[in-house]
């Protein structure tokens, strides 16, 4: 009987780490798609609003955008073409995701242009 019931544990706590590994890869793997989703529609009202100011001005909102939504990005990454009442926003960048407890990384390109919409 103790071991029918020593068989039922660890079945458990298997299914129990098998449950929390994938738990925690969805997590991992939602947080990039929510943080481009949300950080592409504040560049969209940057492009609209907010770009008729100083070509230094719309590059410090972008970038304060990028780590508010914890998006890597660098200057260089970030193209900016003012035409008028409005801007056009380019920015790219790769974001690394760990899954499965960091036994497998996979590596997503995002971009964002605003005159594409």
């Amino acid at each position: 009987m103790d071991r029918e019931g020593g068989g039922f544990i660890s079945k458990s706590v298997i299914c129990i780490v098998v449950l929390g590994l994938l738990a925690y890869s969805a997590i991992n793997l939602g947080m990039p798609w929510f943080n481009y989703y949300s950080f592409k529609d504040r560049l969209k009202e940057v492009a609209l609003y907010e770009a008729r100011g100083p070509r230094e001005k719309v590059m410090k909102i972008i970038m304060e955008t990028a780590e508010d939504k914890d998006v890597p990005l660098d200057e260089k990454d970030v193209e900016i073409v003012q035409t008028g009442k409005k801007a056009i926003i380019r920015v790219e960048w790769n974001d690394e995701v760990q899954l499965f407890g960091g036994w497998i990384t996979k590596v997503w390109h995002f971009s964002v242009d605003t005159g594409m919409e």
